[in-house]
């Protein structure tokens, strides 16, 4: 799961699809607003540390996730 996704499961405190999953226009809305420029290093470094922060969050998502048999 993406971090953002992890995110907004332990914000909302639910795991269901609408929480998991952006609408294609949001995302599509941030990739144009923070990646569509980027050269190929900071899209590295971006991957980077959204993996990071993914770990970090994993462990407050899977209970929630796991209550919904999302996991």
């Amino acid at each position: 799961m993406p971090f953002q996704s992890i995110r907004r499961i332990i914000d909302a405190q639910s795991c269901t699809c609408a929480t998991r999953y952006p609408s294609w226009e949001a995302a599509e809305a941030v990739y144009f607003d923070r990646y569509s420029s980027a050269d190929y290093w900071g899209v590295v470094e971006a991957t980077s540390d959204f993996r990071r922060q993914a770990n970090d969050l994993r462990k407050q998502a899977m209970p929630i996730c796991e209550a919904a048999g999302n996991w």
